[in-house]
C-alpha cells in the first residue's frame, strides 16, 4: 500500500516501540529503516515519556540520529535550534501532590524537571523498573521534593502505584491527569498535555502538516499522538486500547514492526 499524501516526518516512541522489552535494543531492521528516512529527506524524531535527562541514558542504545525530540510526554520538545515547546506542570498541582505524600509516605514518586530528574525514594517498584530497563536506564537519584520544588519546575512526576490507586489519586488533581505506558506506575502531565503538542511544535517549528506526519507508538501515552498523525501506528506489542486508536497494527518490536509499517505505506524506497 503506498500513502497518497506523502509522509515527511516520523515520530517514535522509545521503551517498547524503538526498544525491546525483552533485550532492551533496538532491531537492526529498525535502524536501517531509519537511517533510509533520513536519507530521503523524511525528518525522524523520538517521542517519549522519559525526560531530557533520562533521553540521555538511552542515546548510545539507540545509536542513532534524530531531527528533534518530543519529552516527557510532549511538554518538551526541541531539535537543533532549541527548544520549540515547555509546558510545566501547575504548581497548585505539585503541592498537592507534596500534601498527598506527607501522609502517603511509602509512595514512590519519581520528579522530572528540565534537566534534571530523581526519585524521593528507590521503592522496590522504581528498583524493578530501573532494573528491567538494564542499559536504558539512567542511575536512581534520590533528592527532597519539597526542596527543589520550591526553585525548580516540574515537567512530569511518575507515582508508582497499581492502575487502581493511580485513578483515586488523580482525583486530587485540578489541573493534572495519569498515563499509564507500564503497569507498575503512570505518568502525571498538564490535563491538556500529550506527545500530541509536542509533535505538533516541532512540525510548526518545521513548516511541516500533520496529515504527513506518521507515528508509531505501543502505550497508553501515546494514543494522544496517534489520533493525532496522519498515520498512527500501533506496535503489535501494544494494548488492545492502543490498537483500537491506530490507522494500522504492525508486528511487535521484536518481529520488526516498525520496518514492516514503512513498508506497507511505501514509505520506504
Amino acid at each position: 500500500m503506498t500513502v497518497s499524501t506523502p509522509i515527511t516526518a516520523l515520530f517514535f516512541d522509545i521503551d517498547g516501540t524503538l526498544t525491546s522489552f525483552k533485550t532492551s535494543q533496538v532491531p537492526a531492521s529498525t535502524r536501517a529503516a531509519i537511517s533510509a528516512c533520513r536519507e530521503q529527506g523524511i525528518k525522524a524524531s523520538l517521542a517519549t515519556g522519559r525526560s531530557p535527562h533520562e533521553y540521555e541514558a538511552v542515546k548510545k542504545v539507540l545509536g542513532m540520529e534524530f531531527d528533534g525530540t518530543v519529552c516527557m510526554t510532549g511538554q518538551v520538545a526541541y531539535d537543533e535550534r532549541g527548544y520549540q515547546r515547555r509546558e510545566p506542570l501547575d504548581q497548585g498541582d505539585v503541592r498537592l501532590l507534596l500534601d498527598y505524600l506527607k501522609t502517603h509516605p511509602e509512595t514512590g514518586v519519581h520528579f522530572s524537571e528540565l534537566e534534571y530528574g530523581y526519585l524521593n525514594f528507590l521503592s522496590p517498584e522504581a528498583k524493578k523498573l530501573y532494573d528491567s530497563l538494564k542499559d536504558t536506564a539512567p542511575s536512581a537519584v534520590i533528592d527532597d521534593p519539597y526542596e527543589r520544588t520550591k526553585t525548580h519546575e516540574l515537567y512530569q512526576f511518575s507515582i508508582y502505584l497499581t492502575a487502581e490507586r493511580v485513578v483515586e489519586v488523580t482525583g486530587i488533581f485540578h489541573h493534572t491527569r495519569a498515563l499509564r505506558w507500564h503497569k507498575d506506575f503512570a505518568d502525571f502531565i498538564p490535563a491538556d498535555g500529550g506527545k500530541d503538542k509536542g509533535i505538533a511544535a516541532l512540525l510548526d517549528s518545521w513548516g511541516l502538516k500533520r496529515e504527513n506526519c506518521m507515528v508509531f507508538g505501543d502505550g497508553e501515552n501515546d494514543i494522544d499522538m496517534i489520533d493525532y498523525a496522519g498515520i498512527g501506528v500501533a506496535m503489535g506489542n501494544a494494548s488492545d486500547l492502543v490498537k483500537s486508536h491506530a490507522d494500522y497494527v504492525t508486528s511487535s518490536v521484536d518481529e520488526d514492526g516498525i520496518y514492516r509499517a514503512l513498508q506497507h505505506f511505501g514509505v520506504l524506497g
